[in-house]
């Protein structure tokens, strides 16, 4: 794929190993955003779109996992989210007395671990039988996911708000050592949670969601 100014973020996001440290140095929202194009991301990002590109255009093709390795990537960022970072930023945000932003936390770590349960027992199977149905190992799912999908996107959104606004809110606490922790750890634990969101609506959803379409075609034809 050729780099240019029209073409998007979520495709080189897609596309190019290494794309993301790229835009998580520039600032640039590839997991909810990845649909503005690298022109609009440089510019709203306050860089030259040239030195962008010149810099993306030097990484390397992405080879394309099956969406079965892809599911099992993602449930294992659900055990690790879910038993591991959010209680360790928990912990942090507690030592530091952050009222505000331990409510907020407090509310994100059951949305979104209800978030990624819902997910295991409904979706990711769904797409499990979709890349089944097109290898001719099952037949096609029932449900279509596309209605599914715009919800998880709704709500990948808002996750991502509350965790800016944890963000800004750590960065404006009287500084401290504790202070500083909860900083590191909110922005370490936003891109982990960033980079899952992109997997789930940059990758995955876009190709069950191709599949689930050429199945329907097939069947109508």
């Amino acid at each position: 794929m050729q780099i240019t100014a029209r073409v998007s973020v979520a495709e080189v996001a897609r596309a190019r190993h290494g794309a993301l440290v790229v835009f998580d140095e520039a600032g640039i929202d590839y997991c909810c955003r990845g649909a503005s194009s690298l022109e609009d991301a440089a510019d709203d990002a306050g860089l030259d779109p040239d030195d962008l590109i010149a810099k993306l255009s030097t990484l390397e093709e992405q080879s394309e996992l099956p969406l079965s390795a892809i599911v099992r990537e993602l449930i294992e960022d659900h055990r690790r989210c879910i038993g591991n970072q959010i209680p360790e930023v928990r912990v942090a945000i507690e030592k530091a007395r952050l009222a505000r932003v331990e409510r907020l936390f407090s509310r994100f770590a059951a949305v979104i671990t209800a978030h990624m349960l819902n997910e295991e027992r409904d979706l990711l199977p769904h797409i499990i039988q979709l890349e089944l149905a097109q290898n001719g190992s099952a037949p096609p799912p029932a449900l279509r996911i596309s209605h599914r999908v715009l919800g998880e996107l709704v709500e990948h959104e808002r996750l991502h708000e509350q965790l800016l606004t944890m963000r800004l809110l750590a960065a404006e606490a009287s500084a401290s050592p504790a202070t500083f922790e909860v900083r590191r750890k909110l922005a370490t634990f936003m891109r982990d949670v960033n980079r899952h969101m992109h997997i789930e609506n940059n990758v995955l959803y876009p190709r069950a969601i191709e599949i689930e379409n050429r199945l329907k075609r097939l069947q109508t034809a």
